[in-house]
């Protein structure tokens, strides 16, 4: 009984001492993880006083500063970062995400300590701690390459009068770019506030706009397109978020 005992206390120890070891071993094996798999992370304390808490260190590398220079309990000092002319639609962006409680996606241009700019898309997400405190978790995407590709289609919707669209060769591809022609010609309606947003919708996966029984000849031409990575023209049919259908051609 006495040897059982022993036993079982020994147990007790070997996983206590387990334990302690991956609590040593998360904030490290995190910021390995972070550091590669998205270009910047931080955590906001979103009660007052509003500041960040934790910043990674590829977010530091990414902007150019110290992690000393972002972390203060008493005040913000990320806005300083954001480029002025995006300052305000910043603020709103982290007013709305205090005031709803819900996961938001904003876009914004920082400024690097070198004087540079950059695009990030930023998903911030909002949690409520036991102890009443807000919290929000922001992933940053950098997007300065899409934003300069899209430069060019911009100047093609001012010149040539038709809808372009970009978007992923994924499984579930993604709309990266469309032009006010393109959303008319879908019927995407204004949204309002309380109401679901159907372009944002639909940009998260373009077979939203394929009928049923077109999608597995889009796939097929999806995967062409990857395959070749080269342009394939050819007309397909859209469907209009009105329900309606349109037949285009493309590139």
């Amino acid at each position: 009984m006495r040897e059982w005992q022993g036993q079982t206390r020994r147990q007790k120890k070997k996983l206590c001492k387990r334990r302690e070891n991956e609590e040593q071993n998360t904030l490290p094996n995190m910021e390995e993880i972070l550091s590669h798999e998205i270009c910047g992370f931080h955590q906001y304390v979103l009660t007052p006083p509003v500041h960040l808490n934790y910043v990674s260190c590829n977010l530091c590398e990414l902007l150019g500063v110290d992690e000393s220079e972002l972390l203060d309990d008493s005040t913000d000092h990320y806005p300083e970062l954001v480029h002025p002319a995006d300052r305000e639609k910043y603020s709103d962006f982290l007013q709305q995400i205090i005031k709803k409680e819900q996961a938001l996606t904003g876009e914004y241009r920082l400024v690097r300590k070198d004087g540079s700019v950059i695009h990030v898309r930023d998903t911030l997400t909002p949690k409520r701690l036991e102890d009443g405190t807000l919290v929000g978790h922001s992933v940053l995407t950098d997007i300065t390459d899409l934003k300069s590709e899209n430069e060019d289609l911009h100047f093609l919707n001012d010149t040539v009068p038709c809808g372009f669209l970009r978007y992923t060769c994924e499984k579930q591809p993604k709309i990266t770019y469309i032009n006010p022609k393109m959303i008319e010609l879908l019927r995407f309606p204004e949204a309002k506030e309380g109401e679901l947003d159907y372009l944002e919708m639909y940009k998260s996966n373009i077979f939203l706009m394929i009928p049923m029984e077109e999608r597995r000849r889009f796939a097929k031409y999806l995967n062409r397109v990857f395959s070749a990575d080269a342009p394939i023209a050819g007309d397909m049919t859209l469907l209009r978020c009105d329900g309606t259908r349109a037949h285009v051609f493309g590139i």
